[in-house]
């Protein structure tokens, strides 16, 4: 196992375990490794761990990444006491921490539970009582105990069987001790309860589904395989909506059964049915034990015995239901990591190299997958086509439309030299693509380094900044900008070309940027954006640098902003 240390930073002499497969630090919360600093990215870097080998690799973060006081440009193997510098926070690899550091990890044994013969199927829902079955007369209750008033008191009754409480207290505690699966505790309690109560023939365990709201079955015993465990509506309901437990000597006689054609058909002389509450009071379901003899029927005691133990029951359904949910949060989170790294494959690794030119990009999703892309294309004669687009929507499905977009738009800049008609091929395949409602806005723009000119066409994004070598700005193409793609199949698209000068810059961006908020929630916007570009530097590095810092310097810091991408393109002076 690997860790980090604090060397320098808020928290010196931290260590931070490296449990997982993959492990992002950054400044958003959904960080593995949270590091608060203006400074750092939302996901600045990832730790990667490949057949026993750990990798550092730095995810297009805006300051940088630093291992051993040199920059990080490609993914490195980490190295023991190699040291991490993420803007002055400095955390030490290591794999040689002592044992006292490590958390202490157990295995689960393995179920024991049994599959048992009964005509009550495990996972049947039980339906609503009708009106002709609502109605009980607690007159005629032989016993009950509010499990309510049972569960909230920290202390047992001990006038009533103190000893065989004790006993059966611990007894479920053993037999749930660890286990992390919902239906594994509740046949292991069943199985408890049955060398607990001796008289039952037949049991029980169900749960509220959260969906439908009604009990389903989740766990049955009985004492013979040629016995059918059948469930009383009129009993289930009475425990449920009154949260008490409840005795019935007879249930044969029981008035207020005698509807019930479950217990009739069972031929059921006692039974216990105790209501199981979470930590507010609410139902979690029910666990109902019958015996079918008189001589050996369930008293008042085994009712306050069964009530004592089923908050510890209650516990174990909900620690047992908790750790099912973090687990597949854990596998979610894993799955969009992955999603993530993926969809950082799709953006170019390398930037444009020709001569008397530089490019810039910076791209930063707001979730763990987004809608934004950008893209460079070599085409033929030393052109190079530069994209932008943005996805409506967030998330996986903005994501799966972005990765389309990716191949879509590079076969149709391959195959026309006019932009225009490239846009309008790749609207028209998105159009009738099946991809529903969705809509892209998207602007394709080609360079010729020879003559200086950009062809350009745009499809309802936000238009183009060009900055002249004075510093003046003005936004390209506003009024020959067309639809976003995929809403009209035959719309017809504009193509406009300028003229790069010495000197000059053009920045293209996503709606992430214009609409970063301030605390009292104003827009960062358009105009703010084209003063931020004015005042930049001119080569395309240190303006989109100067960009972003105005932009976080507005939003305070603020993490819940939309995917940012920008890309900027520089003639150099002569």
């Amino acid at each position: 196992m690997a860790y980090l240390k604090v060397i320098a930073g808020s928290a010196p002499g931290q260590i931070i375990e490296l449990t997982e497969d993959q492990t992002i630090v950054g400044r958003h919360p959904d960080s593995q490794i949270v590091l608060d600093n203006a400074a750092v990215s939302r996901h600045h870097a990832k730790i990667h761990v490949s057949h026993g080998h750990y990798y550092l690799e730095d995810l297009r973060s805006r300051n940088g990444t630093f291992i051993n006081d040199k920059p990080l440009l490609q993914r490195s193997e980490l190295k023991e006491n190699d040291q991490i510098d993420i803007c002055e926070i400095i955390l030490e690899f290591t794999i040689d921490y002592p044992a006292q550091f490590l958390e202490e990890k157990f295995e689960l044994g393995p179920s024991d539970s049994e599959e048992p013969a009964s005509s009550t199927r495990i996972g049947q829902e039980i339906p609503a009582l009708t009106e002709a079955e609502e109605g009980l007369e607690s007159s005629s209750i032989l016993s009950s105990i509010s499990a309510g008033e049972s569960s909230q008191s920290s202390a047992y009754r001990l006038d009533i069987n103190s000893e065989a409480k004790l006993k059966a207290v611990l007894e479920i505690s053993q037999a749930l001790n660890r286990v992390l699966d919902v239906d594994e505790a509740l046949q292991r309690t069943m199985k408890c309860l049955f060398q607990i109560f001796p008289q039952a023939d037949e049991g029980f365990a169900m749960l509220i589904d959260p969906d439908s709201g009604r009990p389903v079955v989740r766990a049955i015993l009985c004492r013979s395989k040629d016995q059918d465990s059948r469930v009383s509506r009129t009993v289930l309901d009475y425990a449920l909506s009154q949260k008490t437990a409840v005795l019935t000597e007879d249930a044969q006689s029981d008035q207020r059964f005698s509807s019930s054609e479950s217990i009739a058909g069972a031929k059921l002389r006692s039974l216990v049915c105790i209501p199981l509450l979470d930590q507010n009071q609410e139902s979690l379901g029910v666990i109902q034990l019958a015996a079918y003899s008189l001589v050996r029927s369930f008293t008042s005691d085994d009712l306050d015995l069964l009530t004592s133990v089923a908050g510890q029951v209650s516990l174990a359904i909900e620690n047992a239901a908790m750790h099912q949910q973090l687990v597949s949060q854990r596998d979610l989170q894993r799955d969009l990591e992955y999603a993530h790294q993926i969809q950082l494959g799709f953006l170019p690794s390398n930037r444009p190299e020709t001569t008397g030119y530089d490019f810039s990009d910076y791209y930063e999703s707001a979730q763990s997958v987004g809608g934004d892309y950008f893209d460079y294309i070599l085409l033929p004669r030393q052109r190079w086509a530069f994209t932008i687009a943005d996805v409506a929507g967030k998330g996986i499905p903005a994501a799966l439309l972005m990765a389309r977009l990716y191949s879509a738009a590079r076969y149709h800049l391959l195959t026309t030299d006019n932009m225009a008609r490239a846009i309008e091929g790749l609207n028209n395949e998105l159009a009738t693509g099946g991809v529903g409602h969705r809509f892209v806005t998207c602007v394709l723009a080609v360079l010729n380094p020879e003559t200086h000119k950009i062809k350009l066409a745009n499809a309802g994004h936000l238009p183009p900044i060009l900055r002249r070598a004075d510093g003046t700005v003005n936004a390209l193409s506003r009024k020959d900008s067309g639809l976003p793609l995929g809403l009209e199949p035959s719309y017809t698209y504009k193509q406009i070309e300028l003229t790069l000068q010495p000197g000059d810059t053009i920045l293209l961006y996503t709606d992430g940027t214009t609409e970063a908020c301030d605390s009292e929630q104003e827009l960062f916007g358009m105009e703010r954006l084209m003063e931020s570009v004015a005042t930049a530097p001119a080569e395309s590095d240190g303006l989109i640098r100067h960009v972003l810092n105005d932009i976080e310097k507005f939003a305070g810091g603020d993490t819940n902003r939309d995917d940012v991408c920008l890309v900027a393109l520089h003639r150099r002076p002569q």
